[in-house]
């Protein structure tokens, strides 16, 4: 599940591990308990080093070489 940030009328802001389907639902602000409205997402996926080894990056780039090689669109070779 994603991490959003909510915000009350206080301007107090809070992170909730939420669904996507649910994320624009009034959540409870832990400081003052007002109901907080979903202000913005970010993205947790982040890709580490260089080395484009994390999250199957390599897989992508060897599928997007095999792909253009063989003058294909959207296959999977791993």
């Amino acid at each position: 599940m994603p991490i959003y940030e909510y915000r009350c009328k206080n301007g107090h802001a809070s992170d909730h591990l939420v669904s996507y389907n649910n994320r624009k639902e009034t959540q409870e602000c832990p400081e003052c308990k007002e109901p907080a409205e979903y202000a913005l997402t970010f993205c947790t996926n982040i890709q580490y080093g260089l080395d484009y080894s994390t999250y199957h990056a390599d897989a992508h780039k060897w599928n997007l070489r095999e792909n253009k090689r063989h003058g294909t669109k959207g296959r999977s070779y791993t």
